[in-house]
């Protein structure tokens, strides 16, 4: 199974926005390295991640986070997070990722913050 998203720019912010409910162990790691060329190349202050539709993620899945996040670090992007799922959010929590990603439960929190720092 690969890990389906889409890409968009909203008002100078990158999305990502995933488009399966899992994000777990059985998922490619191909998308993982296309998410953080796109990173690369884009050039942004800020991304958003969109994990509304993701009910579950594994310690692959936070893997995957950890791995785009040191990309984003190089390029000196920030990275967004926006979940309303409180099995994801307390996953987040626990793996302490709340402590390296600034994490909301809607899409306009997320947005609002991001644009600041354009």
């Amino acid at each position: 199974m690969d890990i389906n998203y889409r890409y968009y720019e909203q008002s100078g912010i990158g999305i990502f926005e995933f488009l399966r409910d899992k994000l777990i162990f059985d998922e490619s790691t191909g998308a993982v390295d296309d998410i953080k060329n796109i990173i690369t190349k884009k050039n942004l202050p800020s991304f958003i991640f969109n994990l509304k539709k993701i009910a579950a993620i594994d310690s692959v899945g936070i893997g995957y986070f950890i791995a785009i996040k040191n990309a984003a670090s190089k390029k000196n992007s920030t990275l967004f997070l926006v979940s309303e799922s409180e099995l994801v959010l307390k996953v987040l929590h626990i793996t302490r990722m709340d402590s390296f990603f600034k994490i909301f439960r809607s899409m306009d929190e997320a947005v609002s913050s991001a644009s600041v720092l354009k």
